[in-house]
């Protein structure tokens, strides 16, 4: 499972993207943040949704959970 954590401006701004581009994903809210957390990602949507993640949010930190 691999997550990002960004401010709640921003992730508003990428909750729109990833839903123009149909990409599954769950939200987690701590105070403050959104924490996007990315179960299974369609074949090769990894980088894009990385890239995503580097252009839009200001404060970004990444993390990857193996289950």
């Amino acid at each position: 499972m691999i997550g990002y954590q960004v401010t709640w401006q921003d992730g508003g701004q990428i909750k729109k993207i990833l839903d123009d581009f149909s990409i599954p994903y769950r939200l987690k809210n701590q105070v403050g943040q959104l924490i996007f957390l990315f179960p299974q990602l369609p074949f090769g949507k990894d980088v894009f949704i990385r890239e995503v993640f580097s252009l839009y949010a200001s404060t970004l930190s990444s993390q990857n959970e193996h289950s």
